[in-house]
């Protein structure tokens, strides 16, 4: 019995017959490539999603608690530069 990737009719000068391509099996050779490069590229964006989405969130967490943080203190550092140069605030 022969694999369904070699085609024992046909035949190169120098070269065994029974291991001659044929198109349609190197279309079938070209497709299972094809599939299992789909499968790895799929296979990485995952493995890529899970380092960098937490690693992602983690940044921006960090950036909101930083900005809150400014926030807070920005209104302290003005009071305290206005009461500094005698321009407080009239509440």
């Amino acid at each position: 019995m022969h694999s369904p990737l070699f085609h024992p009719g046909v035949g190169f000068p120098g070269v065994n017959p029974q291991q001659s391509l044929t198109n349609a099996s190197l279309m079938a050779l070209g497709q299972q490539m094809e599939d299992a490069n789909h499968e790895m590229v799929n296979m990485l964006t995952q493995q890529i999603g899970m380092v960098f989405n937490p690693l992602i969130q983690q940044i921006g967490s960090s950036y909101q608690t930083l900005n809150d943080q400014m926030g807070r203190r920005l209104p302290i550092s003005l009071v305290h530069r206005l009461y500094k140069t005698g321009q407080c605030l009239k509440i």
